[in-house]
């Protein structure tokens, strides 16, 4: 189980059971200044335990301020309804801390001691009064308080032991809350040993920092692994009891803040059977090695991030035979460490990763590393002869040398027949990382020996030609990851027989082809976009019901989305956008209840929108909870190749970004635009409630856009631009506050704009541009006539120009041209012709004569009148 508390567990060799996760908070004096950057935070401050507006201590209404907002995001974080659901943003303080601790330790109903309350101990070690049980340890444990010496003013320590002689009891708290903590922890234990069967627990929510102490309670004599680090605003300790008689380990670990151990690794010398120790993270020099040499029993071993630099003395870590695993990564030490580590011989795991390793370096050294299996020094400044010591590793299991500047061609004459040749030895090798190097040529097909090969990752190099057909042989492959090279050519027929591929990266090459039969069931990622795919897809990935991703954009697919994308019951994310494809958008997508992103863009598609097109609503069913730090640090010694973490490329917000690991599970979007579809905007899509992005730009869209669009409460980009719709922008819209990007550009929209509101008022005129019977802010136009359509305050002389329909300097010059430019034509066509020369003399006589009659007619009747 895990426990996150404000106690640690000092625990009984014999006990199986211990809590896996356990964080303790400062709950003292702050004197240190790192104590200050890690604890002092309002929710870990002792006067602010209890629940909003019910606290014991006065002067928190800014705490309760900031904790019910943190409630209210949580709530919202889960879509939960406050009216069911309560929350409590405090789990590691207080009562509920403790309780945690107790419960993965004890049974119900057993024994256990605590200080008194009275006499500073806190409720939750258990407080009865002679009518009534008051806390709710007491009545769920039995327990019995311990207390001090009233003439002294400390812990009776001789009463504690005649107490709990007689008591029995499984579990004795050493701490207290409003108590000093100054326990005299030596004599504790050596009261405590004497009390057969007793567990003794030290509470540090009032350690003050005296972490030395440890050493004399059963916690680190029992423990088989401790790790000590900042989490967050707490501290937090991790802890498993082995179910076996004697001590194996511990598992050590603190963020920077170990180095205020005050007796240094003095004690951490005594523990002969320590067999875990992780140090990361934090500032130790080389110094720490000679300490570190007597610990003769480690198996595990972790410095990785510390400020180890320099020449190290071989002899520092001669003594750690049994040593098994190794992680030193980015630390500045040069190759000299090469020269220690081959004494090392049980030596299965070595992480040099990010490491400088400067100084000359002899691939010879890593000869007597045979039992080595895991090798990873990615990000160091190697020189490709070390592929001749490697080649001598036959134990080797999964290499990593990835960003390396490593060059050369595969295979390399230099190497001299050790590794990527005919002579090739790593043939137990299962996972092989050589991305981000310089090397160039083909694929060498001496990897077609390595028949266990899991794991293939060649990414970022410039390597060319055919993907060679012996790679469909490789039966056991799992991961094949080779994009940005110069590959040509189709995908070999050869990778029909690949029945346990995962994953399948080929992107940003050349691949002119995907053949039909290739549709493993096992397949879950296919990454095929920006290479030279052409036709159809016929029946490839017909019967990969296990596609968790399909991305073939930027490609020159032709003929339309094939029926049996129906069959990919678990695709998540689809992604075909830049390609030739013609018809409908499939009705099939409306079957899947996983889809996150949908990318159909730049395409030929034409018809409606489905109606039931739908993305998934939330992510519970693909969010994949993230290892405990043991867990993760520990499988690198046993994983054979570890999964590269998927990415995708999806525009939102008008830029293309690239989606990787949490933040992936966690975006959704659907981008149609540039395709020829019609009709009008599926009123449903507004019930997409937790989409991100959604494009219908570029389209021929008509009718006017859903009011139903308000539901979009996580909608961050809104492009509707370049297509035909009419009507009112729905004034619902203006709740939508998560926007970032909206555009209704273009259309035929008429009414008001949702003018300078909330969201709206950081967007500009280009938002609405392109509809003539649009008004309002913020655009020039005015809805009320009465009213100054200017946006911007400008000089007087220039509002009456501005306002004008049109300028009227230019308007005088332009007239005046055009009247002598029709008058000059006129003559010069009388000129030139002379049949029109006559008919123009003939009607200005005509068009003369009867004005003259006309006059002569009715001028005497108007002098008459």
């Amino acid at each position: 189980m895990q426990a996150c508390s404000g106690a640690a567990v000092m625990g009984s060799l014999q006990h199986p059971f211990a809590p896996k996760a356990l964080c303790f908070l400062r709950k003292g004096p702050i004197n240190v200044f790192y104590e200050l950057l890690v604890c002092f935070r309002c929710l870990t401050n002792k006067y602010s335990e209890g629940l909003p507006g019910k606290r014991y201590y006065g002067c928190n209404e800014h705490v309760d301020e900031l904790e019910t907002l943190c409630q209210i995001m949580a709530l919202a974080a889960f879509h939960l309804d406050e009216k069911k659901w309560g929350v409590n943003v405090q789990p590691l303080s207080g009562s509920p801390a403790n309780f945690e601790v107790y419960t993965a330790i004890l049974n119900l109903h057993d024994r256990l001691m605590g200080l008194d309350l009275p006499h500073g101990g806190h409720l939750s070690y258990g407080f009865m009064t002679p009518k009534r049980q008051v806390s709710g340890t007491s009545i769920y444990f039995e327990s019995m308080p311990y207390r001090l010496d009233e003439s002294t003013g400390l812990v009776d320590y001789d009463m504690l032991e005649k107490t709990a002689t007689l008591f029995r009891p499984k579990l004795i708290i050493a701490g207290a809350s409003a108590y000093p903590p100054d326990f005299d922890y030596p004599h504790m234990r050596k009261k405590v040993d004497g009390v057969r069967g007793v567990w003794n627990k030290r509470d540090l929510l009032s350690c003050n920092s005296n972490l030395s102490s440890i050493l004399f309670t059963n916690l680190t004599i029992g423990l088989r692994e401790i790790t000590i680090q900042i989490v967050v605003n707490g501290i937090m300790l991790r802890a498993m009891i082995p179910p076996a008689e004697s001590s194996h380990s511990n598992f050590l670990e603190e963020g920077d803040r170990i180095r205020k151990w005050e007796n240094g690794f003095d004690k951490l010398s005594t523990l002969r059977n320590l067999e875990v120790l992780y140090l990361d993270d934090n500032s130790f020099n080389n110094s720490i090695l000679s300490s570190l040499n007597t610990l003769s029993s480690l198996k595990n071993l972790s410095l990785s991030q510390n400020k180890l630099n320099g020449i190290v003395d071989i002899q520092d870590l001669s003594n750690l035979k049994n040593l098994k695993s190794l992680s030193m990564d980015g630390t500045n030490l040069d190759s000299s460490i090469l020269q220690s580590i081959e004494q090392l011989t049980s030596l299965e795991f070595l992480s040099l990763d990010s490491c400088m390793l400067e100084g000359t370096f002899h691939y010879q050294d890593l000869y007597n590393w045979k039992n080595l299996k895991h090798l990873s020094m990615g990000g160091t400044n190697l020189n490709i002869s070390i592929l001749q010591g490697i080649g001598r590793l036959t134990s080797l299991e999964s290499l990593s040398l990835q960003y390396c500047n490593l060059e050369g061609t595969l295979p390399d004459q230099a190497l001299k027949g050790q590794i990527f040749s005919s002579n090739f030895k790593l043939t137990q090798l299962k996972s092989l990382q050589l991305d981000g190097n310089h090397f160039h040529g083909k694929i060498p097909d001496s990897l077609y020996n390595a028949s266990d090969l899991k794991g293939l990752y060649l990414s970022d190099n410039q390597l060319s030609g055919k993907i060679p057909g012996w790679l469909g042989n490789l039966t056991r492959l799992v991961e094949l990851v080779m994009p940005n090279n110069h590959l040509e050519g189709p995908i070999p027929t050869e990778f029909c027989q690949l029945e346990y591929l995962e994953v399948l990266n080929l992107a940003g090459n050349s691949i002119s082809d995907i053949p039909s039969c290739f549709s493993p069931s096992s397949l879950k990622q296919v990454h095929l976009s920006r290479n030279m795919i052409q036709g159809e897809l016929q029946d490839s990935f017909r019967n990969s019901s296990s596609m968790v991703t399909l991305d073939l954009g930027y490609n020159r697919i032709n003929g339309s989305i094939p029926n049996w994308i129906g069959r990919l019951f678990y695709l998540t994310y689809l992604i075909l956008n830049n390609n030739n494809l013609q018809g409908r958008v499939p009705i099939q997508l409306c079957h899947f209840d996983r889809l996150r992103l949908i990318d159909l863009s730049h395409n030929n598609l034409f018809g409606d929108i489905p109606h039931c097109l739908m993305i998934a609503l939330h992510d519970r069913d693909f969010a994949v909870p993230a290892p405990s730090y043991y867990e993760s640090e520990m499988n690198r010694t046993t994983s054979f190749f570890m999964g590269k973490e998927e990415t995708i490329e999806f525009r939102t917000k008008t830029i293309s970004y690239v989606y990787h690991g949490k933040i992936l599970t966690k975006m959704s979007g659907i981008d149609l635009s540039c395709n020829k579809l019609t009709g009008g905007i599926p009123s449903q899509i507004g019930n997409l409630s937790m989409i991100h992005t959604l494009n219908l730009s570029h389209n021929n869209l008509t009718g006017s856009i859903p009011s139903t669009f308000s539901n979009l409460k996580e909608i961050e980009s809104l492009d509707l631009s370049y297509n035909n719709l009419s009507g009112v922008i729905p004034h619902q819209l203006a709740e939508l506050y998560t926007l970032e990007v909206f555009s209704v550009a273009y259309n035929n929209l008429s009414g008001r704009t949702l003018g300078l509101v909330a969201q709206f008022s950081t967007f500009n005129a280009s938002s609405y541009e392109g509809n003539p019977l649009l008004c309002g802010l913020p655009l020039p136009k005015s809805c009320d006539p009465t009213e100054s359509p200017t946006l911007l305050p400008t000089n007087s002389s220039d509002i009456g120009k501005e306002n004008d329909f049109m300028d009227m300097d230019i308007f005088y010059i332009s007239f005046t041209v055009t009247y002598a430019i029709v008058l000059l034509t006129i003559v010069v066509v009388l000129l030139i012709n002379p049949y029109w020369r006559r008919t123009w003399f003939y009607v200005v006589e005509t068009w003369m004569t009867s004005f003259y009659y006309f006059i002569v007619d009715h001028l005497p009747k108007c002098h008459y009148i």
